[in-house]
Parts: C-alpha cells; structure tokens; sequence
C-alpha cells in the first residue's frame, strides 16, 4: 500500500506535534523542578538565656514536578533581626521524590555572643522575645544545589522570614505556596 501526499502530511503533522507537546511537557516539569516550595514549620525555641539561643524547626519541602529531585547540598544562613548568627551546610546527597513533601529538621544552638551579636544588643533581642515576639524576626537565607534530569546542577535561592510570634503559633509560617 503506497501512501498518498495528505497521508504523509498527516503523518509528518502528528510527528510534529507529539514532539512540540513533549517538549513542552519537559518544559513544565523543569519549571515545577526549579520552583519548588518551601515553608517552615514547628519552629520552637527550648532555650533562649544567658546569651544562648537554642531553637529546632523543620524546613519543609514539597516537589511538585513528577521528575525526582537530587539535592547534592545546601547552605543557609540564619538571621535573628539583622545578625547573622549561624550557618547551615550539607553536601550530603539526599533525592526528593516526585509529587511528596520532605523534612528536613533544623537545630540551632548558638551562643548569641560568640556569633557577632553585642552584648547590649542580645539583651534588647531577650527584651523584646519578653515583652513582643512580633518584633523579633528570624530570615533563613541560602541556597539548594539540585541536579535536573541526573546531569545538570542549578543553585536554586531562597529565603524565608518571619516573626518569633507568628513563628511560634505555627499557624502563619513563611511558606512560598499552598503545601496541601
């Protein structure tokens, strides 16, 4: 059977448009990839004295792509009000898996002054923690380096802020999308 000049238009236009939609199907889930959510969740401070703040939260993260995510590390730092006062780093490994939320916990002990925060300065944050924790601010700043499609690796930025009283009532934490 020998096809005719529309059939092969016919067969040449499906071809091409199989290729466009796949392309843009790729297209969308690098997007989900690179956009992922973030939010912050059951942030509690155990010990906040003498200099010394001590706090355990969990950095939540949903990959909403149907693509895996391979997080090869990350690096954030932690601000209460305008001081930096720590550090996070890891460059173990870890993949997040196609349309679920992960966990990753974060323990901060710091010794307020031993970090770059004055002596007068980590009494007034210990006064204003007292009387409004609405004005004490905690910012989470950094990155995650992920590798897409198991090749290409991207830094991918982010930050998340709020304040100690929202923070605390783990009602209105910072978040970047629905997490539902």
């Amino acid at each position: 059977m020998q096809l005719t000049k529309t059939d092969k238009y016919l067969i040449c236009g499906a071809a091409i448009t199989c290729t466009v939609a796949f392309g843009l199907y790729i297209k969308y889930q690098i997007d989900l990839l690179i956009d992922f959510c973030y939010d912050l969740k059951n942030f509690r401070i155990n010990n906040f004295e003498k200099g010394n703040l001590s706090t355990t939260s969990t950095l939540r993260v949903k990959n909403q792509s149907n693509l895996d995510i391979i997080v090869l590390g990350y690096n954030i730092d932690v601000f209460l009000d305008k001081f930096k006062i720590s550090n996070i780093k890891s460059e173990k490994p870890v993949i997040w898996k196609s349309n679920t939320i992960s966990d990753i916990p974060i323990n901060l002990d710091v010794e307020l002054l031993n970090s770059g925060v004055s002596f007068l300065d980590s009494l007034n944050l210990f006064n204003l923690y007292i009387t409004d924790k609405s004005k004490v601010v905690f910012t989470f700043k950094g990155y995650a380096v992920i590798k897409i499609f198991n090749r290409i690796p991207f830094r991918k930025y982010f930050q998340l802020q709020g304040n100690l009283a929202d923070l605390l009532s783990d009602t209105k934490t910072p978040t970047t999308c629905k997490m539902d």
